[in-house]
């Protein structure tokens, strides 16, 4: 890996380039008056750089991955056609790439997480040709950051293609993957001791992972545990907590039909809606909001890890941030760890 050093000036310039083949996706400030106003992701125009806010932006990088919708296939309801209702694979152009700019490094790891369960799946798959990332570290955390409570670390750059982390005189770009060395622009080698100044401020942080300590908690023990019924009389199944989790990957599967074409779309659906584990039958193996609540938390706290290693959790922050009802997850791991 090669670590390389950029003025303002240079970073433009590599923009600028990437531009004239890539559309380029960055945080900016919406521009509605009439609207809220956050940060968001949005496509770069012209000389535009990407605008930072200190934590992460509304969404995740996940609605690239998982475009809300999806679609997976198209078919003819024509019933002189001979191929109707023939449902025809889409897969997303892979070969035409986007750039990802900004994505913070738990959002980049997050993608890597979500691989584990959807190795098989050829729309992830595909998206993750598709998309470069070119991140930033973080330089400062908001107050509901934590993923160094997650095993992860503000400056870390897994799942990145480049690196890139400010300094005073501009920034330092890590060339992380082929695909990054490709995609990386004329600039000098940064110093020895820039690259070892970001390597002792990568050491200084003390990272740490309940994962390890609930993979010996017994699986009974905390499903049983006396929190879950006053986190879901708080609860009030909005769902926002799972559409801006990184990590979610709960889908629904339509079809749907205009004039005598159709297609078939994958959705987002959220593990916290009475419909989303509903059987035909009327049966619900989990029919209370309790189950429901329990299943979210048991999910990226137990069960993922007791499969893959990690909790599946990367400390965005985004559900502290957003809960309308103020459900921490960060005290949900303190109150189980005791």
């Amino acid at each position: 890996m090669k670590t390389l050093k950029l003025s303002n000036d240079e970073l433009q310039g590599w923009l600028a380039s990437w531009q004239q083949k890539h559309a380029i996706y960055a945080p900016q400030l919406g521009t509605d008056a009439s609207k809220p106003q956050f940060h968001d992701w949005a496509l770069l125009d012209g000389d535009e750089m990407p605008q930072l806010p200190t934590g992460v932006v509304k969404n995740s990088i996940k609605r690239f991955y998982l475009p809300q919708p999806q679609t997976m296939g198209t078919f003819s309801i024509d019933k002189r056609q001979a191929d109707a209702f023939i449902i025809k694979e889409t897969l997303p152009d892979s070969a035409k790439k986007q750039i990802l700019l900004g994505a913070r490094p738990c959002d980049a790891r997050a993608i890597l997480l979500k691989n584990q369960i959807l190795a098989s799946d050829p729309y992830f798959q595909a998206a993750r040709e598709k998309n470069i990332v070119v991140g930033v570290t973080c330089s400062d955390q908001a107050p509901t950051c934590f993923c160094h409570k997650t095993g992860a670390s503000p400056l870390a750059f897994i799942g990145m293609d480049i690196a890139l982390s400010q300094t005073d005189e501009g920034w330092l770009a890590e060339i992380i993957t082929p695909r990054g060395e490709e995609l990386a622009g004329n600039g000098a080698e940064a110093s020895e001791a820039k690259i070892a100044e970001l390597k002792e401020k990568r050491d200084a942080i003390k990272q740490c992972s309940p994962a390890h300590g609930f993979k010996e908690q017994p699986m009974q023990e905390m499903y049983d545990a006396p929190l879950w019924q006053g986190l879901s009389d708080r609860c009030i199944s909005c769902g926002t907590c799972t559409f801006l989790c990184p990590t979610c990957t709960c889908f629904d599967i339509q079809d749907e039909t205009s004039g005598n074409t159709g297609r078939r779309i994958r959705i987002w659906d959220s593990c916290m809606t009475a419909l989303f584990t509903a059987h035909t039958s009327g049966h619900n193996p989990r029919g209370t909001k309790l189950s429901r609540v329990r299943q979210r938390f048991m999910h990226k706290l137990k069960y993922y890890p007791d499969d893959y290693g990690p909790l599946y959790c990367v400390g965005c922050g985004r559900c502290v941030r957003d809960c309308p009802t103020n459900i921490d997850i960060r005290e949900v791991i303190e109150d189980l760890q005791s």
